[in-house]
C-alpha cells in the first residue's frame, strides 16, 4: 500500500478528515518518517512502522504540524514495564501490534481487544488487551513513558518530564476496532468495523 492509499485508510477508520491527513502525510515525508522515493504507481509500499509513525502524529495533536513535531517525543517513548525486548519504544510496539493484528483472525482480534491509549499532557502510552469473557489468555498491558518512577528521595514533580503539559488533559484511546482496520487494510484485507 502507498502513502496516499495509507493515509486514506487511516483517515476512515480514525475518522480524521482527510485533508488533515494528506497534511500529516506530506509533512511526515518531508521530514524523512516514511520512505520516499517516486510517486504514484512505482511509490514505496508503507511498512507498519510507517503507518504506526502516522498515527501517532495524527492523534497527539489536532494541528498536523504540531503532531509531527511531537512525533519524536512519543514514537520514542521506552517500555517501562517488566516485560519486553530490550529498547522496545512506543512506535516499535505499535507497529508490531499493528503486524499482529494483519496476521490474527477476526475472532482473535475480538477476543483479545487490543487498545491503544497515548495521554499527551503526562507523555505516556498504553498498548493492552481489554479482556474479553471469550478471552482464555492473559490480559497484557504494556506503558511506554519516559517517567518510571524515578528518585524517590525527590519531589516526583521535578523529576518528570512533561514537554507537552497543559492544563487540559488530552488523552487518545484507540479500540481494537479501527486498529484492525487499518492493519487489515496494509495486507490488502478488509475488516468491517463491527462491535459485538
Amino acid at each position: 500500500m502507498h502513502i496516499g492509499q495509507a493515509l486514506n485508510l487511516v483517515a476512515g477508520a480514525l475518522a480524521i478528515p482527510e485533508p488533515t491527513m494528506k497534511m500529516v502525510g506530506r509533512i511526515i515525508r518531508d521530514n524523512g518518517y516514511v520512505n520516499s522515493g517516486p510517486r504514484g504507481r512505482n511509490a514505496p509500499h508503507m511498512t507498519f512502522l510507517e503507518v504506526a509513525r502516522m498515527i501517532i502524529a495524527a492523534t497527539v495533536s489536532e494541528s498536523p504540524a504540531q503532531g509531527v513535531d511531537r512525533l519524536p517525543h512519543y514514537a520514542a517513548l521506552p517500555l517501562v514495564t517488566d516485560h519486553g525486548p530490550e529498547g522496545m519504544t512506543f512506535e516499535k510496539a505499535l507497529a508490531l501490534l499493528l503486524e499482529r493484528l494483519a496476521e490474527e483472525d477476526s475472532a482473535t482480534i475480538y477476543e483479545r481487544r487490543w487498545t491503544v491509549e497515548i495521554n499527551v499532557t503526562y507523555s505516556w502510552a498504553v498498548i493492552e488487551t481489554s479482556r474479553h469473557e471469550t478471552d482464555r489468555n492473559s490480559p497484557e498491558m504494556h506503558i511506554f513513558s519516559e517517567n518510571d518512577g524515578g528518585d524517590l528521595s525527590k519531589p516526583w514533580i521535578d523529576q518528570i518530564k512533561l514537554p507537552y503539559f497543559s492544563p487540559v488533559e488530552r488523552t487518545v484511546k484507540l479500540s481494537f476496532l479501527p486498529l484492525a482496520v487499518i492493519a487489515k487494510g496494509l495486507v490488502g484485507e478488509e475488516h468491517e468495523l463491527e462491535d459485538d
